[in-house]
């Protein structure tokens, strides 16, 4: 669930700390860590067979104990935007009994919740370029095949509507990973939106 509180939201407040990660976002992760929980979600959001709802306080939960047996004790986390610190606090406590957080939020460093100096991967994720092909305009730039930009930023689900947002979140975003046990240096990495959209896409057919 996520909300951006530094932009003018078109969401109604009642839903615009529940919006939800779209399935190639999801599945992306999902290929690589293997979530055996999601740590914030509704009934209706839920990326996992296992799932924390507001009414089951993720944050007083014992989040490595709560994982079912015979999953990975990983958990996916899109949490509220309004109230990040108290999720990483939390994350930082699983890390040491060996659960791995992985966070999906703003790439925002000048939040108190940023994790700066702590034991975690912090992936950036960015824009690419791609093939643009003008199929319209003057004609004799119909046809002509050019590079364009593409921002990184991730759209999301309204929970009211249950349908994709045709904008995305006016801000960079970065997946911050908490490793089991993990106890080095912040490593910092960048992955592009498109190769997360195509991983995704690829994972979502191959379990289909």
């Amino acid at each position: 669930m996520g909300k951006n509180h530094q932009q003018h939201s078109k969401t109604s407040e009642e839903y615009r700390d529940q919006t939800s990660t779209t399935p190639w976002c999801f599945a992306a992760f999902d290929s690589e860590f293997q979530f055996g929980i999601d740590l914030a979600a509704t009934d209706l959001s839920a990326k996992c067979d296992c799932y924390f709802t507001p009414e089951k306080d993720s944050l007083s939960q014992d989040w490595i104990k709560s994982v079912p047996p015979g999953t990975n004790a990983t958990g996916w986390l899109n949490p509220p935007y309004s109230n990040i610190l108290p999720w990483m606090k939390k994350a930082r406590e699983e890390q040491k009994k060996g659960f791995t957080t992985v966070f999906l939020v703003p790439n925002d460093s000048s939040g108190e919740w940023w994790p700066a100096s702590q034991p975690c991967i912090i992936r950036e994720i960015t824009g690419y370029y791609y093939d643009f092909t003008y199929r319209s305009g003057p004609k004799k730039r119909i046809g002509k095949t050019i590079k364009k930009w593409a921002s990184g930023r991730i759209e999301f689900i309204n929970a009211a509507t249950g349908e994709t947002m045709k904008d995305p979140l006016n801000k960079p975003m970065c997946s911050i990973i908490f490793p089991a046990f993990y106890q080095g240096p912040t490593i910092r990495e960048s992955v592009t939106k498109l190769s997360l959209m195509e991983k995704g896409h690829e994972y979502i057919k191959s379990k289909n």
